[in-house]
């Protein structure tokens, strides 16, 4: 009885220190519940995703391509006019692994144009494509690299399958742009990655380079609207950019002043969007539906084609693809 009471005693004596402790272990414990159910999570996810990839992606290869700026002087490559050969000529590398990657695959360019775009689209456009005129405008002065040419090229060339990347299904009431949009966006990266896969070098440096880019809209889309668009901008400047890089983005923070909730809406539509919606659910394991019909049997059987990440998940690594989906 003696000893049961001193340990009684014991224990009431140590009891304020025991609730200190159990106290500051809940809190931690709620703590990281928190942060685990808040964009906080994402946030540094998202921060050090962008820092390895675009250190996996390197220094951007400047590439200079001869073309024509005279209307007369149009090439024939393959079937597609031109006034710069080596797009055509890329054109129809690339296409072929929208069959192998599920996109589509028979539907190649008629024309392909490179040429700077005029106005303000000039610094804000990459290139564009009027879908079912199988016509390619890539914008010569936005481009500073090869891999962001190819980039480019295989945005615009995925559009022209049809299917969600040039029309929205019916019934859909929002963004004709955000949707197809959003599913080239989602297409291109597995492109990309499949074309790494195959042997292309210039593909690996545009997977990764896409990735930096759309981890960077997530965290950039956050942090706007947490009203920390300024700790954005100082992340980026002091791991990310460059001199010159520093001095075009500050020229275009200038841009923007003063429309700030257009700049949000549009990084958080085409940036922030197809990375949460699309691409980060096809790294861990979905289908993406391209609406895109192939027929066959004598086009008397048709299926939409249903597009996996395989190759995305590949380049990722085992591990890599294990801790980015336990962190989604």
């Amino acid at each position: 009885m003696k000893r049961l009471l001193s340990k009684a005693l014991v224990a009431v004596k140590h009891l304020p220190a025991l609730i200190i402790v159990l106290g500051v272990a809940a809190g931690l414990l709620l703590g990281l519940r928190a942060f685990w159910l808040s964009d906080a999570r994402i946030v540094l996810r998202d921060t050090a995703i962008a820092m390895i990839a675009d250190r996996l992606a390197g220094e951007g290869v400047p590439i200079d391509v001869p073309h024509s700026t005279n209307d007369d002087q149009i090439f024939l490559v393959y079937n597609t006019f031109t006034n710069a050969p080596l797009l055509a000529e890329w054109a129809y590398q690339i296409v072929p692994f929208f069959a192998t990657e599920h996109v589509g695959g028979r539907i190649y360019p008629e024309v392909i144009i490179l040429a700077p775009f005029v106005m303000e689209r000039s610094f804000v456009v990459a290139g564009n494509t009027d879908c079912e005129g199988r016509r390619v405008n890539v914008n010569d002065r936005f481009l500073d690299d090869q891999a962001d040419l190819l980039t480019t090229l295989t945005h615009e060339l995925i559009h022209d399958q049809m299917g969600n990347f040039c029309t929205p299904p019916d019934g859909y009431s929002g963004d004709r742009s955000v949707w197809v949009e959003s599913h080239t966006t989602t297409a291109t990266v597995e492109v990309t990655a499949a074309m790494c896969r195959y042997g292309n070098q210039i593909a690996c440096q545009s997977f990764w380079q896409q990735i930096s880019q759309l981890a960077r809209r997530s965290v950039q889309a956050k942090l706007g609207r947490a009203h920390l668009s300024w700790l954005y901008q100082f992340w980026m400047g002091v791991t990310m950019r460059d001199h010159l890089e520093d001095v075009r983005a500050e020229k275009m923070v200038r841009f923007w002043a003063g429309n700030q909730d257009e700049l949000q809406g549009i990084v958080e539509r085409y940036g922030e969007l197809p990375w949460e919606t699309m691409v980060s659910p096809g790294i861990c394991g979905e289908v993406l539906n391209t609406g895109v019909i192939q027929w066959s049997r004598g086009f008397l059987v048709g299926h939409i084609l249903g597009m996996p990440f395989d190759d995305s998940r590949a380049m990722f690594g085992r591990l890599g693809t294990a801790l980015f989906c336990v962190t989604r």
